[in-house]
């Protein structure tokens, strides 16, 4: 079993100034080759919906079911546009470990080289575009990374985070197209981070608020989900995802309420490559 991700920790070790713009989770996720696909209703055994702000002893909550029927979407980015801002007016950027004294190394350039995101061709069917990560990771922290973030909102970011109009509370999950390979191992997550609201004493280290969770994020494991063909991954957040093993317990409610951004993240202590493609991103009710 792959360690928990360690969430994109390099974006708090560099100043806004410098900005240009334990157990995995492992619970069930439902993967279609149809981009119009339903999702069969089954029950969960991970996630948690723990309250409080005691240290986290484990990834189990009460079982939930979901209904099989999704009756609104939300398109967030279909990326057709070619840049770098979704619906949300939120913006992609990409990043990896360097700041943290990692090695390292995403494509498109990480956000502190100061290179807005660009998007790749082809996308999913006949999408022009679609959002894609290349990145090599090193061997010397043990949980060397690459990711890329989608910024739910237009003020995700320091030096005044703030929750984002749209809400993943009032949403179910979220699916989007997916293909990836990778070499020599490692892991794909999905991650929700719960970050500190307001300027007052935050945004300390870097462009996004302090953590909540002592790094503990809510988060799933997407390896197994996604092959190097297009595939719809989907994601339900109360059933899918949960807390790694350390860290501070947040209920998934509070998270949602308070997400700025949805994270994937590529992780290997080994030393890895990896390639992943992401298009057409929706939340759904």
């Amino acid at each position: 079993m792959s360690s928990p991700a360690r969430v994109i920790k390099s974006l708090f070790w560099v100043s806004f100034a410098c900005c240009a713009a334990c157990g995995s989770a492992s619970a069930p996720i439902t993967v279609d080759d149809s981009p119009g696909s339903g999702v069969p209703g089954e029950t969960a055994t991970g996630g948690t919906n723990a309250t409080g702000g005691n240290a986290a002893t484990g990834g189990t909550a009460a079982q939930i079911t979901e209904s099989t029927e999704i009756t609104e979407t939300l398109l967030v980015d279909d990326a057709d546009d070619g840049d770098d801002v979704n619906t949300l007016s939120g913006k992609w950027i990409s990043y990896d470990d360097r700041q943290e004294g990692g090695s390292s190394k995403v494509n498109p350039p990480s956000w502190i080289e100061g290179v807005p995101l660009t998007m790749d061709q082809p996308g999913y069917g006949a999408s022009p575009y679609a959002v894609h990560l290349s990145g090599t990771t090193g061997s010397s922290l043990g949980y060397d990374y690459v990711g890329l973030v989608m910024a739910l909102g237009e003020h995700s970011y320091c030096p005044d985070p703030e929750p984002p109009a749209t809400a993943l509370a009032h949403y179910r999950g979220v699916r989007f197209q997916a293909k990836a390979n990778r070499k020599n191992g490692g892991s794909f997550s999905l991650i929700i981070a719960h970050r500190k609201d307001g300027s007052a004493d935050n945004c300390s280290n870097g462009i996004i608020g302090n953590t909540l969770t002592g790094w503990a994020d809510y988060q799933l494991d997407l390896t197994s989900s996604i092959s190097e063909d297009w595939s719809l991954v989907t994601v339900y957040f109360r059933r899918d995802l949960a807390q790694p093993n350390f860290g501070i317990v947040v209920s998934v409610e509070e998270v949602l309420s308070h997400a700025k951004d949805l994270v994937w993240q590529y992780q290997n202590g080994a030393g890895g490559e990896a390639d992943l493609w992401i298009d057409n991103v929706e939340l759904f009710k």
